[in-house]
């Protein structure tokens, strides 16, 4: 008969170096280890009901504003039609999204402590409707290598979740490890779609392949991405100068923002 198996340890050979994330802050070691393996990963609930419909509300206010400002016919012009670039900049709801602690741990397990904000933005992805981040990217853009540790690193806030229905975040998983896109074939075969629930968190090494999927539901979906890179890549929007001083006395911020 067969033998019963006595714990659920792997059987490992002894000569096998291990990764050892028992040295990483408990609270983040289990997402560090998937990050770093599978390319991404899920936090539940990450945010109270509460401040995630404070927050959805919050990305239609500003993304209203911008269009006001700029012309929603400007925005789909040059592809950024549901897109509120550095909504932190018009509401501070959004300013306690860049400094959360536990986004902090990870991007100083990643980076040290020094990294910059390169991108803050909302985004509203409408039913029916072909979004600009519907195709296959990783960032930065026209990244057609890879690193050993990540140089860009991604944070989304799903608002109202991720789904097929609501054309949630598809990835491919591990593809961060690979310097090119595969085949048609296995990008069909493989594509995987990020399922959470509303206020949860997806972490990715930015050099994952990812998209935003067709929203077929009835109502829009909502998130905020953040994006922190590594000092060696210049940010992509001159936020000090932008700002014109404001946050400058904020130690964390002006560090994030590149003061």
């Amino acid at each position: 008969c067969a033998l019963p198996i006595l714990n659920a340890k792997p059987n490992v050979f002894h000569g096998a170096e291990r990764h050892q994330y028992h040295r990483v802050e408990q609270d983040i070691a289990a997402h560090i280890e998937r990050v770093d393996f599978a390319g991404y990963s899920v936090i539940e609930g990450f945010l109270p009901a509460d401040r995630n419909d404070a927050l959805r509300q919050a990305v239609r206010d500003v993304y209203d504003r911008q269009c006001a400002d700029f012309g929603e016919d400007n925005l789909v012009r040059i592809g950024d039609a549901g897109v509120c670039r550095s909504p932190f900049m018009d509401d501070t709801l959004f300013c306690d999204l860049l400094t959360d602690p536990l986004l902090m741990k990870v991007m100083r397990h990643y980076f040290g402590h020094l990294f910059t904000l390169n991108v803050q933005r909302g985004v509203i992805s409408a039913p029916n409707e072909r979004h600009p981040a519907s195709v296959w990217h990783r960032e930065p853009a026209y990244q057609n290598f890879t690193t050993s540790r990540p140089i860009s690193f991604s944070i989304i806030f799903l608002l109202d979740g991720s789904e097929t229905a609501n054309g949630g975040i598809h990835i491919l998983e591990g593809s961060h490890r690979f310097e090119t896109l595969p085949s048609d074939r296995y990008v069909m075969d493989h594509e995987k779609v990020v399922e959470a629930g509303p206020g949860s968190l997806l972490l990715f090494n930015s050099a994952l392949f990812h998209r935003g999927g067709q929203n077929v539901s009835d109502q829009p979906r909502h998130s905020v991405v953040q994006i922190y890179t590594h000092p060696l890549l210049k940010q992509s929007i001159e936020f000090p100068r932008a700002l014109d001083g404001r946050f400058r006395d904020d130690p964390e911020l002006a560090m994030l923002l590149g003061y």
